[in-house]
Protein backbone atom coordinates (compact mmCIF):
# COMPACT_ATOMS: atom_id res chain seq x y z
CA UNK A 1 0.00 0.00 0.00
CA UNK A 2 1.15 3.71 -0.98
CA UNK A 3 -0.64 7.11 0.11
CA UNK A 4 1.00 8.83 -3.01
CA UNK A 5 -0.42 9.03 -6.48
CA UNK A 6 2.53 10.16 -7.76
CA UNK A 7 4.26 7.60 -7.15
CA UNK A 8 2.91 5.42 -9.52
CA UNK A 9 4.46 5.19 -12.99
CA UNK A 10 0.93 3.25 -13.88
CA UNK A 11 -2.33 3.75 -12.81
CA UNK A 12 -5.83 1.82 -12.83
CA UNK A 13 -8.85 3.60 -11.02
CA UNK A 14 -10.25 0.64 -8.80
CA UNK A 15 -12.70 1.55 -5.79
CA UNK A 16 -12.77 -1.12 -2.83
CA UNK A 17 -11.95 -1.12 0.95
CA UNK A 18 -9.28 -2.90 2.77
CA UNK A 19 -8.62 -3.82 6.54
CA UNK A 20 -5.18 -2.64 8.28
CA UNK A 21 -4.31 -2.80 11.86
CA UNK A 22 -5.71 1.06 12.96
CA UNK A 23 -8.37 1.55 10.74
CA UNK A 24 -10.96 -1.32 9.68
CA UNK A 25 -12.28 -0.32 6.40
CA UNK A 26 -9.82 1.68 5.07
CA UNK A 27 -10.94 3.05 1.30
CA UNK A 28 -8.67 1.77 -1.96
CA UNK A 29 -9.05 4.81 -5.10
CA UNK A 30 -6.84 2.87 -7.35
CA UNK A 31 -3.65 0.42 -7.87
CA UNK A 32 -0.72 0.17 -10.48
CA UNK A 33 3.22 -0.11 -10.90
CA UNK A 34 5.52 1.67 -8.63
CA UNK A 35 9.43 1.68 -8.64
CA UNK A 36 11.86 2.31 -6.49
CA UNK A 37 15.57 1.75 -5.73
CA UNK A 38 17.23 -0.93 -3.34
CA UNK A 39 20.99 -2.16 -2.91
CA UNK A 40 22.04 -0.47 -6.38
CA UNK A 41 19.13 -2.06 -8.03
CA UNK A 42 15.65 -0.79 -9.71
CA UNK A 43 12.37 -2.85 -8.77
CA UNK A 44 8.64 -2.56 -10.26
CA UNK A 45 5.72 -3.67 -8.01
CA UNK A 46 2.07 -3.25 -7.83
CA UNK A 47 0.73 -1.05 -4.53
CA UNK A 48 -2.71 -0.42 -4.21
CA UNK A 49 -3.28 3.75 -3.75
CA UNK A 50 -4.20 4.61 0.01
CA UNK A 51 -4.30 8.26 0.40
CA UNK A 52 -4.85 7.66 4.36
CA UNK A 53 -1.19 5.93 4.87
CA UNK A 54 2.03 8.37 5.06
CA UNK A 55 4.11 5.20 4.98
CA UNK A 56 4.60 2.61 1.61
CA UNK A 57 3.04 -0.54 4.03
CA UNK A 58 3.69 -4.34 3.12
CA UNK A 59 0.95 -7.27 3.34
CA UNK A 60 1.68 -10.50 4.88
CA UNK A 61 -0.38 -11.76 2.77
CA UNK A 62 1.48 -10.86 0.02
CA UNK A 63 4.22 -11.88 0.91
CA UNK A 64 3.14 -15.41 1.26
CA UNK A 65 1.32 -15.52 -1.99
CA UNK A 66 4.38 -14.29 -3.69
CA UNK A 67 6.96 -17.16 -1.88
CA UNK A 68 8.66 -14.52 -0.32
CA UNK A 69 9.87 -15.22 3.42
CA UNK A 70 9.90 -12.26 6.44
CA UNK A 71 13.66 -12.27 8.55
CA UNK A 72 13.43 -10.41 11.53
CA UNK A 73 16.80 -8.44 11.75
CA UNK A 74 16.26 -7.08 15.39
CA UNK A 75 13.48 -5.72 17.62
CA UNK A 76 12.31 -3.09 14.72
CA UNK A 77 13.59 -4.13 11.67
CA UNK A 78 12.78 -7.13 8.72
CA UNK A 79 14.23 -8.11 5.80
CA UNK A 80 11.91 -9.43 2.87
CA UNK A 81 13.78 -12.03 0.91
CA UNK A 82 13.60 -14.36 -2.31
CA UNK A 83 15.40 -17.32 -3.87
CA UNK A 84 18.68 -14.97 -5.05
CA UNK A 85 18.81 -12.68 -1.92
CA UNK A 86 17.56 -9.26 0.15
CA UNK A 87 14.39 -7.99 -1.96
CA UNK A 88 13.36 -5.78 0.53
CA UNK A 89 13.60 -4.09 3.91
CA UNK A 90 11.75 -2.04 6.66
CA UNK A 91 10.38 -1.69 10.34
CA UNK A 92 7.90 -2.50 12.39
CA UNK A 93 5.91 0.03 13.86
CA UNK A 94 2.66 0.25 15.59
CA UNK A 95 2.26 -3.26 14.78
CA UNK A 96 2.08 -2.25 10.93
CA UNK A 97 5.37 -3.37 8.48
CA UNK A 98 6.59 -0.11 6.61
CA UNK A 99 8.79 -0.35 3.73
CA UNK A 100 11.89 1.40 3.90
CA UNK A 101 11.63 2.67 -0.37
CA UNK A 102 13.30 4.63 -2.06
CA UNK A 103 10.78 5.89 -4.42
CA UNK A 104 11.82 6.28 -7.96
CA UNK A 105 9.92 9.57 -8.75
CA UNK A 106 8.28 9.11 -12.23
CA UNK A 107 9.39 11.48 -15.39
CA UNK A 108 6.73 13.95 -16.11
CA UNK A 109 5.89 12.13 -19.55
CA UNK A 110 4.74 9.25 -17.58
CA UNK A 111 3.21 11.37 -14.70
CA UNK A 112 1.24 12.77 -17.72
CA UNK A 113 0.40 8.94 -18.56
CA UNK A 114 -1.11 8.47 -14.92
CA UNK A 115 -3.91 10.91 -15.80
CA UNK A 116 -4.74 9.65 -19.28
CA UNK A 117 -6.26 7.18 -20.99
CA UNK A 118 -5.31 4.83 -23.21
CA UNK A 119 -7.24 5.73 -26.25
CA UNK A 120 -7.00 9.02 -25.65
CA UNK A 121 -3.09 8.92 -25.39
CA UNK A 122 -3.51 6.90 -28.84
CA UNK A 123 -5.33 9.80 -30.40
CA UNK A 124 -3.32 12.53 -28.96
CA UNK A 125 -0.07 11.09 -31.04
CA UNK A 126 -1.73 10.87 -34.03
CA UNK A 127 -2.97 6.97 -34.32
CA UNK A 128 0.99 4.99 -34.51
CA UNK A 129 0.79 1.95 -35.06
CA UNK A 130 0.57 -1.07 -32.31
CA UNK A 131 4.22 -2.00 -31.68
CA UNK A 132 5.05 1.84 -32.18
CA UNK A 133 2.45 2.67 -29.46
CA UNK A 134 3.94 -0.15 -26.92
CA UNK A 135 7.85 1.56 -28.12
CA UNK A 136 6.56 4.72 -27.12
CA UNK A 137 4.90 4.26 -23.65
CA UNK A 138 6.05 0.57 -22.11
CA UNK A 139 3.86 1.56 -19.08
CA UNK A 140 0.13 1.44 -20.97
CA UNK A 141 -0.46 -2.27 -20.72
CA UNK A 142 -3.57 -2.15 -22.59
CA UNK A 143 -3.00 -0.85 -26.20
CA UNK A 144 -6.83 0.45 -27.28
CA UNK A 145 -8.70 -0.55 -30.26
CA UNK A 146 -9.46 2.21 -32.55
CA UNK A 147 -12.02 2.20 -35.12
CA UNK A 148 -10.41 5.00 -36.91
CA UNK A 149 -7.08 3.00 -37.67
CA UNK A 150 -8.70 0.03 -38.08
CA UNK A 151 -11.09 1.96 -41.13
CA UNK A 152 -8.06 3.47 -42.62
CA UNK A 153 -6.23 0.08 -42.89
CA UNK A 154 -9.50 -1.41 -44.90
CA UNK A 155 -9.29 -1.39 -48.65
CA UNK A 156 -12.21 -1.83 -50.87
CA UNK A 157 -12.26 -4.66 -53.35
CA UNK A 158 -12.49 -3.70 -57.03
CA UNK A 159 -15.87 -3.46 -58.92
CA UNK A 160 -16.41 -6.29 -61.37
CA UNK A 161 -16.02 -5.27 -65.05
CA UNK A 162 -19.07 -6.77 -65.79
CA UNK A 163 -22.40 -8.04 -63.72
CA UNK A 164 -24.21 -11.10 -63.94
CA UNK A 165 -27.05 -11.18 -66.47
CA UNK A 166 -30.48 -13.26 -66.08
CA UNK A 167 -30.39 -16.27 -68.29
CA UNK A 168 -33.80 -16.17 -69.50
CA UNK A 169 -37.09 -14.03 -69.40
CA UNK A 170 -38.56 -13.25 -65.87
CA UNK A 171 -35.65 -14.77 -63.77
CA UNK A 172 -34.90 -11.37 -62.07
CA UNK A 173 -37.27 -8.34 -61.96
CA UNK A 174 -35.99 -5.07 -60.17
CA UNK A 175 -38.61 -2.88 -58.90
CA UNK A 176 -38.28 0.87 -58.42
CA UNK A 177 -41.64 2.67 -56.16
CA UNK A 178 -41.45 5.97 -57.64
CA UNK A 179 -43.34 9.56 -56.16
CA UNK A 180 -44.79 11.42 -54.82
CA UNK A 181 -45.21 12.60 -59.11
CA UNK A 182 -46.93 16.23 -59.33
CA UNK A 183 -49.24 16.83 -60.96
CA UNK A 184 -50.80 13.36 -60.16
CA UNK A 185 -52.22 10.98 -62.49
CA UNK A 186 -55.53 11.10 -64.60
CA UNK A 187 -56.63 7.86 -62.17
CA UNK A 188 -55.46 10.84 -59.37
CA UNK A 189 -52.05 8.16 -58.04
CA UNK A 190 -49.32 9.85 -56.94
CA UNK A 191 -46.99 6.80 -56.90
CA UNK A 192 -45.99 4.58 -59.66
CA UNK A 193 -44.79 0.97 -59.32
CA UNK A 194 -41.70 0.23 -62.35
CA UNK A 195 -40.94 -2.97 -63.30
CA UNK A 196 -37.51 -4.19 -65.48
CA UNK A 197 -36.60 -7.46 -66.57
CA UNK A 198 -33.40 -7.85 -66.00
CA UNK A 199 -33.00 -10.17 -69.24
CA UNK A 200 -34.16 -7.89 -71.37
Amino acid sequence: MIGNRKSFLLYKKKAMSVETADVPHTSVLGHGLVEFKFNDSKLKLNFIHVPEIKEALISMGKIWDNGLSMIRRNHNHFDTRNNKGVLINGRVCNNMFELTLEIVPPKQSELACISISGEKLHNRVVHPGVEVFKTMFPQICNVPFCDACALSKSYQQPYKVKLPRAPYICHTIHSNLLGKISPPSIGGANYYLKLTDDYS
